[in-house]
């Protein structure tokens, strides 16, 4: 059900929605007053509150308030004073509004929070476990059109003596500026993650081996720059993987696992560089 109504998308919801309230309606009609529908009026009501944005789950909630009324009325239901018909709507809408807003709020909040366990604290960038998830889907986008992908592996050189010679407030900055600059550098349909200390990621889709070269190359040389600016003792070692046919049996920790052996090549061989290999 969850996947129906996203699919069907807020204009369609909203429309099953009304479509239900009305059918309800017409079965306390039907059955007559001595027999109450109100309690499945909140089904509608709460499927618009949680798959629809912006306020029409409370238009609803009115709705539903009101065709719950008209229906009884409709039904021969006849009361001693006619503020008792107000009364009864009325207590029934603020029921259901009550009922959208608790929705709106708990669908919010869970949002919130499901952003922040998949982002990184100090630098906002994805975590590992939200860089793989991306990862996977890109590389099965890949697959399935035949397009090129690239994965690159960042490695800060020096960082601890960063921390211990200039405190770790200014490791933070450090950090913070790195992610900063390498989200200036790259596209927006790249993917960035810290998935350790000091260790980035990098996903470039559609890039074949001479686009992910310069990449790198850019990569490393503004992070160079960034640390002659701002009087770093830091480089950067990146090792960068270019899928120009991508498998589906490749996974995303084999795909991750290569990027970092490439790394670390790159360390071996003096740091501040980069390394780019290509796979079919």
């Amino acid at each position: 059900m969850d996947l129906f109504f996203r699919r069907i998308g807020g204009v369609w919801t909203s429309l099953l929605s009304l479509v239900l309230i009305l059918l309800l309606g017409w079965l306390d009609w039907v059955t007559g007053f001595e027999l109450s529908f109100s309690v499945f009026y909140l089904v509608p009501v709460s499927i618009s509150a949680w798959y629809v944005r912006g306020r029409v789950c409370y238009i609803l909630a009115f709705s539903a308030a009101g065709v719950w009324q008209t229906s009884n009325v409709m039904a021969g239901e006849s009361l001693s004073h006619s503020v008792f018909y107000v009364w009864n709507a009325l207590t029934r809408m603020g029921f259901y509004v009550m009922m959208c807003y608790v929705l709106r709020e708990l669908r919010r909040v869970m949002a919130r929070e499901r952003k922040a366990s998949r982002r990184d604290h100090l630098t906002g960038l994805f975590n590992l476990k939200a860089f793989e998830e991306s990862l996977e889907r890109e590389s099965a986008r890949a697959v399935r059109h035949k397009k090129p992908l690239a994965v690159g592996f960042i490695d800060l050189d020096n960082f601890k003596k960063v921390n211990d010679e200039m405190g770790h407030a200014e490791g933070d900055r450090v950090l913070t500026r790195v992610a900063q600059t390498l989200t200036e550098n790259l596209r927006k349909s790249d993917v960035i993650g810290r998935v350790g200390g000091d260790e980035f990621v990098v996903l470039l889709p559609q890039t074949g081996l001479q686009e992910g070269e310069a990449v790198a190359g850019k990569l490393v040389d503004c992070l160079a720059e960034l640390s002659a600016r701002e009087g770093w003792p830091i480089s950067a070692s990146l090792g960068l993987v270019a899928l120009t046919s991508p498998r589906p049996e490749q996974t995303t920790a084999e795909i991750l696992k290569l990027s970092d052996a490439l790394m670390y090549k790159v360390k071996e061989k003096g740091k501040n560089a980069y390394l780019v290999e290509g796979l079919d």
